[in-house]
């Protein structure tokens, strides 16, 4: 029978063997789940270990799982028996490394860090402790929204576009060319068409139907691609450029994001002065990969252009979903469905007016599309929100 040698390790009273006795009961090893400050806990036999409720020799307990025999080594924590704990170690194939979530990385945790990685042995990190001893500050809580205003708000009953000097959407960027445009240096592979351009009106990237805009990215028809540089796809961009800027607050946008390779749905802001960075993105996604979100600040504020990048993940991003950033003085703060997800500093160019823009690009950072887009891929969007702290309204 094979044999496994895992090792439980910690620092000092992290709950490594409040874990270990979880792991026996789990096991079908014991019948009890044992307590430190009861003094009945399995590994920590020796009198002296259960009166002053710490281990102090490392000790095992064997069990099969399947085919499988499981040495559990519960080891010392105290950094008074490190000698211990490297003993134990020599002959491990594994180790769960335990880290209370309440104290978080502790000095004797970076030791026996340093200890698995020069003796390379695989290790997990486990959080632990129970949740009467976590205190709300430790949580990212629900974004508060008793201190914003509400500045600008398309509830997509209908898509007002920009005629002249009236109207909310541009749909091309301020230096597109008539035609439309793209961001060749992203290396996209659409062409964002400009609702005024009448040699490519067949194609219509832009649909509302029950309260929710659609941007669909699809194959480009062969007639239209000479008026678009012959490029292969066509999507939709709207840009609040000529309408709406604001210098700080909250951006949100509730969307249902595609979940097709190669589509790369943005909501973002730029200068309203035209300069660039900085950039500020609320959220980016790639249609192969949708629970992870990337979240981007750009600055040239050490005179080049440099980017702080996030990309968390969650558990689910299929249907619709609020993806804000909050933009102060002092702070950026990603949110997913209300819910701090990143924050960063803001950064030392970020302190003028800026515009928002909602995009669905093909290729780039998503790659080329498997089917050549023959489905058609969409980015739903419910609402977008735009709101001032207090008397930040520009």
């Amino acid at each position: 029978m094979p044999t496994l040698n895992l090792g439980i390790v910690a620092h000092v009273d992290a709950g490594k063997t409040t874990l270990t006795e979880r792991l026996l009961f789990e096991a079908g090893v014991t019948t009890h789940i044992g307590r430190v400050d009861h003094g009945d806990t399995v590994t920590d036999a020796d009198a002296i270990e259960r009166q002053r409720g710490i281990t102090i020799r490392s000790a095992v307990v064997s069990f099969p799982i399947g085919d499988t025999l499981v040495d559990l080594i519960d080891t010392p924590g105290h950094s008074d028996f490190v000698a211990e704990v490297e003993r134990a170690l020599a002959v491990l194939d594994g180790a769960v490394l335990v880290v209370s979530a309440v104290e978080g990385v502790q000095a004797q945790t970076r030791v026996l860090i340093r200890i698995l990685e020069r003796l390379r042995i695989p290790f997990l990190v486990f959080a632990n402790k129970t949740i009467d001893q976590f205190a709300a500050s430790q949580f990212d809580l629900a974004l508060d929204r008793s201190h914003l205003q509400l500045t600008f708000a398309d509830e997509f009953n209908t898509l007002n576009l920009r005629n002249g000097s009236s109207g909310t959407w541009n749909t091309n960027f301020w230096w597109g060319g008539a035609n439309g445009s793209s961001l060749t240096g992203n290396g996209e592979l659409q062409w964002y068409i400009d609702a005024n351009y009448a040699p490519t009106s067949s194609v219509k990237p832009f649909n509302i139907q029950n309260g929710v805009l659609t941007i669909t990215a699809a194959k480009a028809p062969d007639a239209i691609k000479p008026y678009i540089n012959n490029y292969q796809y066509t999507s939709g961009l709207l840009t609040t450029h000529d309408s709406f800027a604001q210098t700080y607050g909250y951006f949100e946008i509730r969307a249902d994001m595609p979940e097709k390779q190669g589509a790369w749905p943005a909501f973002w802001l730029l200068p309203a002065d035209g300069s660039w960075p900085p950039e500020l993105d609320a959220i980016e996604m790639t249609g192969q990969d949708p629970n992870k979100l990337l979240l981007t600040s750009h600055t040239n504020e050490t005179g080049t252009h440099t980017t702080v990048s996030s990309t968390p993940y969650v558990a689910d991003t299929g249907g619709f979903h609020k993806y804000g950033v909050l933009w102060t003085e002092n702070e950026l703060v990603w949110y997913f469905d209300n819910v701090e997800v990143a924050h960063a500093a803001t950064p030392a160019d970020m302190h003028e007016p800026m515009y928002m823009l909602v995009d669905l690009a093909v290729g780039g950072i998503a790659g080329t599309p498997a089917d050549g887009l023959a489905t058609p891929a969409e980015m739903q969007i419910d609402y977008i929100h735009a709101y001032s702290l207090h008397d930040w309204i520009v």
